[in-house]
């Protein structure tokens, strides 16, 4: 392996650790009887989810007599569960895919039964993910429309990890579910399969780079590779979700898989919700805090490097909270919401 991979490998490590060991970190907390204590809904221990509601609940946290409250990270199965906890009242905010969000804000299956999805509403866009399709290099899969009779990780139509992306990645290239195995794995047990030579390949989405893919672009066991989506059907994607962006991943991200040019992919972004209801002053005070010290997000993981004060009102995709609005116009940021937005009434997905 040349000095530049390792070199690159260790700065991954080295930011990830960093971040592991700064959410780890305790801050002193000068709670009181007066302070509000607002749940926030993240995900499982390694996803990008839970490290930054740790970060944000820390910056929160450090100075309580600030605004009196006190943000409390609360692990969860990720975006398919905060949403429900959020309709059902049990959290007060949430990171949530963005795709998925849009998904409950339509009341589209699985949030079909929810009589106040329309409640929800926008704080803040955080950083992208990027829509991947892995696959063992002996497997003969050059396209995603080679998938048939092969063994696919995808995880459930609807599902965080995917919401309706597969469903219409099938209806593109006329694949009937019937035409292969369609596994519903999420992103360990796709990874572990892969690796066993259980599965041919899977298709999700995560934040890049992902330490669950860079230890299986280096396994002794298999060798790897990324499929690019074809330009055709990247276009037809962003018809279904307009809000998708262009997403690249450099062949130097990932060493160890058998790319050896950059991939284009498509994208989505993680959002912080919350319900129509929540308190105006407390949203109005969590989204100045957020923003305001929005860098101590960059130790993190590199993916938020891509976030910037603009980036976080520019890629929205609900209604905005007014309290979240509100400081929106204080810091100059409005300009950057679309205008459809601040209606409360319709959405692009």
């Amino acid at each position: 392996m040349s000095i530049s991979k390792l070199t690159f490998r260790r700065q991954i490590l080295q930011i990830i650790v960093i971040g592991i060991v700064l959410f780890l970190m305790g801050c002193s907390q000068d709670s009181n009887d007066s302070s509000t204590t607002v749940k926030i809904g993240s995900s499982e221990t390694m996803d990008l989810f839970n490290p930054t509601v740790e970060i944000l609940s820390r910056i929160i946290n450090t100075d309580i007599s600030r605004n009196e409250i006190i943000a409390d990270n609360i692990m969860t199965g990720g975006s398919g569960e905060n949403i429900r906890r959020l309709l059902n009242k049990t959290l007060d905010c949430a990171l949530v895919n963005d795709i998925v969000a849009v998904m409950a804000y339509r009341g589209y299956k699985p949030f079909r039964d929810y009589v106040n999805h329309k409640n929800l509403r926008s704080m803040c866009s955080f950083f992208p993910e990027g829509i991947f399709f892995i696959v063992n290099v002996n497997s003969g899969i050059k396209s995603f429309a080679d998938i048939k009779g092969k063994r696919i990780g995808i995880a459930p139509s609807g599902s965080a990890s995917i919401g309706d992306i597969a469903k219409y990645m099938l209806d593109y290239y006329k694949i009937s579910e019937k035409d292969f195995t369609r596994l519903p794995y999420g992103l360990v047990k796709s990874v572990t399969e892969l690796e066993e030579g259980n599965i041919d390949g899977f298709l999700y989405v995560t934040a890049q780079p992902s330490p669950y893919i860079m230890g299986l672009t280096n396994s002794k066991k298999v060798k790897c590779e990324f499929i690019p989506l074809s330009s055709k059907l990247m276009k037809f994607l962003k018809t279904k979700y307009p809000s998708l962006t262009y997403v690249k991943i450099p062949a130097e991200m990932y060493p160890d898989s058998i790319n050896q040019t950059e991939i284009t992919t498509l994208g989505t972004r993680a959002l912080l919700l919350t319900m129509k209801e929540m308190d105006f002053d407390t949203v109005y005070y969590l989204t100045k805090e957020i923003c305001t010290y929005f860098s101590a997000y960059e130790s993190v993981h590199p993916a938020y490097k891509e976030v910037t004060l603009e980036s976080m009102a520019k890629f929205l995709t609900l209604p905005v909270h007014p309290g979240a609005l509100k400081y929106y116009k204080e810091a100059g940021l409005e300009k950057y919401i679309p205008k459809e937005l601040l209606q409360g009434e319709t959405v692009k997905p």
